[in-house]
């Protein structure tokens, strides 16, 4: 490989004791994604370009190692990922030694090496150029970054000194003074190969924790540089389930920012949930409660809740779905309305101008144009025509206690109130049922059914019963 490939070497190895989870740190589950996905999403980019990545893997370094696979392998960039194993945790430092020991070509095959860490999901790709660029002019051995933290505790102090050197003291080891500063390490940093031949072997153990730090090797470089950042909300780091919750939040408001650019209208944002696989047309209007999650997506001029949930389904142009309604798995046709207190299941398909009014439940139901069901209706496992309508409180009894059982509904036709169809039934085109009809055969096109036992009046019957 070309010698001005850059080797990202990414820090994967802990446990994440204070998590407390039963998963390992870098698989932490985060807005729908593990944690490692979105501290890959910025190194993406360079890995198109031929430069290589080197994962250091530790606990259940198993299971990391086949969510990397699959990651890199949708990618296609599978083949510029080359696992390390860092046996003992025993320090930053001691990660990159593993890495060289285990790749010696890597110091040869690279002329420069990025390190950063798997947990700090919130880093953008310009943090990573911006880096490479800064190394680039000053042309120095060793660069760091740093941001400005109101509450410095638990980061790495950066400390300056009078004459322009620099050095990165661990927070254990930090004095009272070195405490104070609000100039923290974030983890990240960039060295030349040829640096890191000559010095990065020669680091030993802190004499208090007993860990190499690579933190040690800015003090080391006569030509170091820190690259300092203002915000520090990209380099929040994640050790615990607040911490965590806290990326979440970071990365739901990213998102919700990025559709409202792109045309949305999102009211009480703060209220709403967008997953990041979901895709959202411009015009369509998502109001206050609404959860939207998996792999959805919502067409253009659609109106969404408020108090909608939806997941993994697909809505055309110009639908509504009312207040309160649940789609799972479902389709919904251009113009149709769906709710409130609608429930679409699994495998429900309407098509375009349907309507599915309030507390009507539909399951793996296909229900063609212009079908109403508008209220207190069950439909499972049936077929129901164009411009059919069906009155309220119908019922398909699919199941029998053993099987499920297919209704099939023509065209046109007209189901009254209060009605059930026992599958499996099929009505021909152009039926009308009469309401209070419980169906048990099969209709032919054009016909009407109707199955009540006769009225009987008993008149003054409450007088005679006193």
């Amino acid at each position: 490989m070309s010698s001005k490939k850059v080797a990202f070497c990414l820090l994967a190895a802990g446990k994440g004791t204070r998590l407390g989870l039963e998963c390992p740190k870098p698989l932490a589950p985060l807005f729908e994604k593990k944690m490692i996905d979105w501290v890959l999403e910025p190194i993406f980019p360079y890995l198109l370009k031929g430069n290589a990545l080197f994962p250091i893997l530790g606990h259940k370094k198993e299971e990391v190692s086949q969510h990397l696979s699959l990651a890199l392998e949708e990618k296609k960039l599978k083949e510029l990922c080359i696992e390390v194993y860092q046996e003992k945790q025993l320090g930053t430092g001691h990660a990159l030694q593993c890495a060289v020991q285990q790749y010696p070509q890597l110091l040869e095959d690279y002329e420069t090496v990025i390190v950063s860490c798997g947990d700090t999901p919130l880093l953008k790709k310009d943090v990573f150029s911006q880096l490479m660029e800064r190394q680039e002019e000053g042309a120095f051995e060793a660069v760091g970054v740093s941001f400005i933290a109101e509450n410095p505790q638990g980061f790495g102090r950066i400390v300056r000194g009078n004459q322009g050197e620099i050095r990165i003291k661990e927070e254990k080891e930090a004095s009272r003074e070195e405490k104070e500063i609000k100039e923290v390490n974030a983890g990240i940093y960039i060295f030349k190969s040829s640096f890191l031949k000559k010095f990065l072997f020669s680091l030993t153990p802190s004499p208090l924790t007993k860990e190499i730090y690579l933190t040690d090797l800015i003090e080391k470089s006569s030509h170091s540089y820190i690259l300092s950042f203002k915000e520090s909300e990209d380099f929040l780091g994640v050790n615990t389930l607040e911490q965590l919750s806290c990326c979440e939040t970071i990365l739901r408001k990213r998102f919700l920012s990025s559709l409202q650019q792109q045309g949305v209208r999102i009211l009480m944002p703060e209220t709403v949930y967008i997953g990041p696989f979901v895709s959202i047309k411009s015009k369509t209007t998502i109001h206050a409660g609404t959860h939207l999650s998996g792999d959805t997506v919502i067409g253009g001029s659609c109106s969404i809740g408020p108090y909608a949930v939806i997941k993994n389904s697909v809505i055309e142009e110009e639908v509504k779905i009312l207040e309160f309604s649940s789609l799972e798995n479902s389709q919904v046709g251009a113009r149709s309305s769906v709710g409130p207190f609608a429930r679409l299941r699994p495998d429900s398909v309407l098509q375009e101008e349907v309507k599915v009014g309030n507390f009507v439940e539909i399951k793996k139901a296909n229900l063609e144009n212009n079908v109403k069901v508008s209220h207190l209706s069950y439909i499972g496992d049936a077929e129901v025509g164009e411009d059919s309508n069906i009155g309220c409180g119908f019922i398909t009894c699919n199941y029998d206690g053993e099987k499920k059982h297919k209704t099939v509904i023509g065209k046109r036709c007209f189901i009254g109130s209060d009605t059930q169809a026992v599958a499996p039934i099929r009505l021909g085109d152009d039926c009308l049922v009469a309401a209070g009809t419980t169906l048990v055969q099969s209709l032919p096109e054009g016909s009407f059914a109707i199955s009540r036992t006769p009225q009987k009046i008993k008149p003054n019957y409450k007088k005679r019963k006193k």
